[in-house]
């Protein structure tokens, strides 16, 4: 009876057993290759998710307590077509149906007045938000993060609120969307 490895239990001759020496190492090759080849596997799925991002590419003006839009210009990635920035540069559309993580971040310019708030909104979900209480002067940078299902056409968006009294500037904005079940 050959022993076995722990955790993978791989099969291998022990030397009180040496009697099909020759087979027990081709069991052992071939549990070891059925290992890797399943590991492989399972890289490849997860590199391949559906999973889109897309960046500012310029600073945006927020309106004072108006919950705006996050506006992008450049596609970083997109397996999935879900970004189409010269249709709707605010959005990323779901292609495929299953649960995502999607992840905003914000950045503001200084200003020590008011508040700021960076939401991730999905049609026919309850939005996603990261809120903080501005007590310095230096830049403001949010970041919030959901999971939610979504079927075909579900649009995610990041929408930015601040309430310092005057329009602010966003200088840098990012959302990312990556399906992680279906």
């Amino acid at each position: 009876m050959p022993g076995l490895t722990v955790p993978q239990n791989f099969p291998y001759p022990t030397y009180e057993e040496p009697t099909n020496v020759p087979q027990q190492i081709k069991d052992l090759a071939d549990a070891v290759n059925f290992a890797l080849v399943t590991t492989q596997n399972q890289i490849a799925a997860a590199s391949n998710r559906p999973n889109a991002e897309i960046i500012s590419s310029a600073n945006q003006n927020i309106p004072n307590n108006a919950l705006t839009n996050s506006v992008f210009g450049i596609e970083v990635f997109d397996n999935d077509n879900m970004a189409n920035l010269g249709v709707d540069n605010t959005a990323l559309t779901v292609s495929t149906t299953g649960f995502y993580v999607i992840t905003g971040r914000c950045q503001f310019q200084p200003n020590a007045t008011g508040n700021r708030l960076c939401r991730i909104a999905a049609t026919g979900a309850n939005p996603a938000t990261m809120m903080t209480e501005t007590s310095n002067i230096g830049e403001t940078d949010i970041a919030v993060t959901a999971m939610m299902y979504a079927t075909a056409g579900t649009v995610f968006r990041l929408a930015v609120l601040q309430n310092s009294g005057g329009v602010l500037v966003s200088l840098f904005r990012r959302m990312t969307a990556v399906r992680v079940s279906g």
